[in-house]
């Protein structure tokens, strides 16, 4: 299952639109006023699925994940020359080229996603999921970490 990520300008709050491969709207974010990032997923009929928190004031940066009544958290691991996350209740690890643009997510070492970068205007993420039952959790990794990276300057390098 492939997803586009597509981060629309001149937003007030965070908000995205992601896309299946034919532009049609599968799923809709929407950020709230917090004390750190929250964003809320919706599905294309303004169903809420979840939400994630980022926690703020910790050593490495925290996301609190909540995929329909489940909550995970996604850790930022100290790497040198990559970026890694974690969600250790499900074995779950992210990695990231240093320039952030790619990430690999693999599940118990088995790669169940992968994030590519597309270079344009806004911000557009292309998510190739193995299992769409994982699209959900996939998705609020992938927003967390955008997220993060928005925090660092908005440049995403």
């Amino acid at each position: 299952m492939k997803l586009l990520l597509k981060q629309k300008v001149f937003s007030w709050f965070d908000s995205y639109n992601i896309f299946d491969e034919n532009e049609n709207i599968v799923y809709k974010v929407k950020g709230e006023f917090a004390w750190g990032h929250l964003l809320r997923i919706y599905d294309e009929n303004d169903n809420e699925l979840g939400f994630i928190k980022q926690k703020m004031f910790t050593w490495f940066p925290k996301f609190f994940l909540n995929v329909g009544s489940k909550e995970y958290v996604l850790l930022k691991k100290f790497a040198l020359a990559k970026e890694v996350f974690n969600i250790e209740d499900l074995g779950i690890e992210v990695t990231g080229n240093f320039w952030r643009w790619n990430y690999e997510i693999k599940r118990h070492g088995e790669v169940i996603a992968r994030v590519s970068r597309k270079l344009s205007f806004t911000d557009v993420y292309e998510l190739d999921i193995k299992n769409k039952d994982d699209a959900l959790l996939i998705l609020e990794i992938v927003l967390s970490i955008d997220a993060l990276h928005c925090d660092s300057g908005g440049n995403n390098e």
